[in-house]
């Protein structure tokens, strides 16, 4: 065998070698890519079993803020209602510029 073949062989085992090793480094790598899915796909999992849980308590709250919201409008229309009228001004006031007296109810 001539130089120029062992050194064309040497040249292909090395890099075998390093095709080799590149090879177990990619298998390495994939193995931990594979691991870390696991792990997020556990996870996911985890956070779609608490929103399943939490989603009917959610909608629970939205029905209480509507409630609430409906019995606030009724209080403040009764309130309202509860005023006593405004007094009339006539032209005259309101030309000189006398404005009515606003009379303010406690809130109890």
């Amino acid at each position: 065998m001539s130089k120029k073949s062992k050194r064309t062989i040497r040249q292909l085992q090395e890099r075998n070698q390093a095709l080799f090793a590149e090879v177990e480094i990619l298998h390495t790598k994939l193995s931990s890519a594979a691991q870390e899915r696991g792990s997020v796909a556990r996870e996911l999992e985890t956070a779609r079993g608490e929103v399943q849980h939490l989603r009917p308590r959610v909608e629970n709250l939205e029905g209480l803020n509507e409630r609430l919201t409906l019995m606030l409008s009724n209080e403040q229309a009764l309130r309202m209602k509860a005023l006593p009228p405004p007094p009339k001004v006539g032209w005259f006031a309101r030309l000189m510029g006398r404005r009515p007296q606003v009379v303010s109810v406690s809130q109890g």
